[in-house]
């Protein structure tokens, strides 16, 4: 097909998040015509273009500005770029408000579920309309891309819809081909407890970040990644306040996960549980613990517990509680570490690395054929 008649266009809650980037390089390097659009939500790591195709700067995102308020603002600026492409073009999306927009506004659309972000809502009420408002998005999609199974049994049990693949968050295809790290067991008596990403949860995360300050001053904690002013904030005092306690800022997704996971015993993946988001989630984070062989520590009542547990890479633990997370660090020793990294070394590379989205290439390419 020749250049333009297999159209992508990008629309990015945040056009720094390495992990939607990912994605498109998959399109650009497919032979598709993309262009990219994004909103910049004052943190990560600046991205002035990707394969040589500018990320066209939508403006700032306020945190804390009201949900339909950003709603309104995305669809009165999205409606310019409807009318710059043709009826054929394919728009790819990463949220829920942005599928509703395309499903509003008559485009074609791929959804991509990376969270359920109606999932942070805590009343049950709230969070049923929303659900139920996401099923008529997939269902009117022309596929639906799901980071994790766990969001397809939330949505239909045991169920499944044709058009919904699920497509698991692994780490970059950068890495295929490249020898994995060399396994390396260590016995000493410092742990270092790592948390690598977007900086949240400070009910969980920063409560264990907190708890090594206070009460493990033989043990180290890392913080790697960015976030809102607001949990920023929270981090650096807590840098203040603890010597065992260090933040490194923002990083480079995937060239800097080797050197991270190379300073870090066991990673902290403890997200809030009471989160309906966090119950069925199923992040990157995963596959990286893996394939560093680095045990990851994830909450109790979740998919990703579950998980864990079946596969024997790591532990989980109720991280709300200080009594659970002294218990927990008092109880962990290197042989317990070296044990579940040999574990995770029997596991094959080529399984935790993204396949740059074969499936889903190949799936729209499928509907480009009908359209011929």
């Amino acid at each position: 097909m020749k250049k333009g008649e297999k159209k992508i266009v990008f629309l990015l809650t945040n056009r720094k998040h390495s992990g939607v980037l990912k994605r498109v390089e998959s399109f650009i390097e497919s032979g598709y015509d993309v262009e990219i659009y994004g909103f910049d939500r004052g943190f990560g790591k600046e991205v002035a273009s990707l394969k040589d195709i500018p990320i066209v700067d939508l403006g700032l995102v306020e945190n804390g500005k009201s949900y339909w308020g950003k709603l309104l603002n995305a669809h009165h600026i999205f409606k310019n770029i409807f009318r710059k492409n043709s009826s054929s073009t394919i728009y790819y999306v990463f949220s829920f408000d942005f599928a509703l927009i395309c499903l509003i506004s008559r485009k074609k659309y791929i959804y991509e579920i990376r969270d359920l972000v109606y999932g942070y809502f805590s009343s049950s009420i709230i969070v049923n309309i929303f659900k139920n408002i996401d099923k008529i998005l997939i269902k009117l999609s022309l596929l639906t891309v799901v980071l994790s199974e766990g969001f397809v049994e939330f949505l239909y049990g045991k169920k499944r819809r044709e058009n919904v693949i699920v497509q698991p968050n692994k780490i970059h295809f950068s890495f295929k081909g490249k020898a994995r790290p060399v396994l390396e067991f260590e016995t000493k008596n410092e742990i270092v407890f790592g948390f690598i990403g977007a900086l949240r949860f400070p009910n969980t995360i920063m409560r264990f970040a907190r708890i090594i300050g206070e009460r493990f001053p033989n043990h180290k904690f890392l913080f790697f990644g960015d976030g809102i002013p607001e949990y920023k904030k929270m981090v650096e005092e807590l840098v203040e306040k603890y010597q065992n306690i260090h933040f490194y800022g923002s990083f480079k997704n995937p060239d800097d996960l080797s050197s991270i996971y190379s300073k870090v015993d066991v990673s902290l993946s403890c997200y809030d549980s009471d989160f309906v988001n966090v119950q069925y989630a199923e992040p990157n984070k995963l596959y990286e613990s893996i394939y560093f062989y680095t045990p990851i520590i994830v909450s109790t009542k979740t998919f990703l517990g579950d998980k864990v547990n079946k596969l024997n890479v790591g532990f989980v633990i109720d991280a709300t509680l200080d009594d659970e997370i002294i218990k927990y660090v008092n109880n962990l020793s290197f042989e317990e570490i070296n044990k579940i990294k040999n574990n995770m070394s029997t596991f094959d590379a080529v399984n935790l690395i993204d396949d740059r989205a074969n499936v889903i290439i190949s799936r729209v390419n499928q509907f480009y054929n009908n359209e011929k």
